[in-house]
């Protein structure tokens, strides 16, 4: 969770003239971003619903 909120800071504020961001990596990484996103434990990832190949997933940081 570190590492993963730790980049998503970072490209942050590397440019804020960017809109948008893909992020590309295996499946337990981009759930434990989300979780971070959703302010959950990095442990609950297997909670959300699992990421086929390929699929675009939108994060928005959670006001919680």
């Amino acid at each position: 969770m570190t590492r993963t909120t730790q980049l998503v800071t970072e490209l942050n504020a590397y440019d804020q003239e960017v809109d948008a961001c893909i992020l590309v990596a295996h499946g337990d990484v981009l759930q434990i971003i989300q979780t971070a996103f959703q302010k959950w434990d990095g442990r609950y990832h297997r909670q959300l619903p699992h990421l086929d190949t390929a699929v675009l997933r939108p994060l928005h940081l959670s006001p919680q």
